[in-house]
């Protein structure tokens, strides 16, 4: 009852505050109609508030117009004027806009392709400690997009990223020390990182490390833990542990043969398109 009685007066400030022309309380207030909160959904009522705090300069109001043109919300449709509030956003150093801009440019969403344009708007966002930028950067380094190929500087952006706990960018540092690709390969490495993301429950991750396990590459071999491994990535959804789970079962490798369990883990497999 406390917490509701407080949403309720925050929203009365965020009302009285707004209509005195004070940017962050507009912005706040279109938050609040964009999601429902305290008051009925509309995006029309969020469009119009932000559009009154992104006209006094609010950078998130200016990011948060740059969406709704972009996506149609609570007006029409408008990629050029998308694009025009997340560069006001950006200029303002406000770093997911910079990070949209960044995805515009580099997929030619509404603007002219540009890794160069890409490359600087993630820059400029990674220079914030924004760990998606930092991960994109690692990218275009590795593949020489937008700038000069380089290992090293597609190493270090990765690792920044990874140790912000960005969880794709931890897969990749794992992947590239297991295959050996622009790092000296390192099976210990590989199953450190793999670890890492498959604490934050990415699939992926998880059945790398039952491979691991099961093989002893850069861990102790143990059939027990490739087991749990597999189980757990399994129950994420990722298909490949489903399909491994269904031979196992169905061979009783590492468990008991159980042919109906093997039956439902492959029949799982194949609802995801497995054959």
């Amino acid at each position: 009852l406390g917490t509701a009685k407080n949403e309720a007066e925050a929203l009365e400030w965020y009302i009285e505050s707004a209509h005195q022309g004070h940017a962050s309380a507009q912005a706040k207030l279109a938050e609040q109609y964009y999601a429902g909160n305290g008051v009925i959904q509309s995006y029309n009522t969020a469009f119009q508030w932000f559009s009154d705090a992104a006209e006094q300069g609010d950078a998130y109001a200016e990011y948060s117009l740059g969406y709704m043109y972009n996506q149609g919300l609570g007006t029409d449709k408008d990629d050029h004027k998308a694009l025009q509030w997340y560069t006001k956003s950006a200029n303002q150093d406000y770093a997911p806009a910079q990070v949209k801009l960044g995805d515009l440019y580099y997929e030619g969403q509404g603007v002219t392709q540009s890794y160069k344009q890409a490359f600087d708007w993630f820059l400029r966002a990674a220079n914030q400690g924004f760990s998606y930028a930092e991960y994109s950067l690692g990218y275009m380094y590795q593949n020489g997009e937008g700038v000069a190929q380089s290992k090293a500087k597609a190493l270090q952006y990765y690792s920044k990223a990874a140790n912000q706990d960005y969880v794709a960018a931890q897969v990749k540092l794992a992947d590239l020390y297991y295959d050996g690709e622009i790092v000296t390969q390192s099976y210990s490495k590989a199953f450190e990182w793999f670890s890492k993301a498959a604490k934050q429950g990415h699939g992926y991750a998880e059945y790398s490390l039952g491979y691991l396990y099961e093989n002893g590459e850069g861990v102790t071999q143990s059939d027990a833990n490739a087991l749990k491994s597999y189980i757990k990535a399994a129950d994420l959804g990722y298909v490949l542990a489903q399909s491994k789970l269904g031979y196992l079962y169905y061979a009783g490798q590492g468990l008991s043969q159980d042919y109906k369990k093997a039956f439902e883990w492959l029949s799982k497999a194949a609802e995801q398109g497995d054959a």
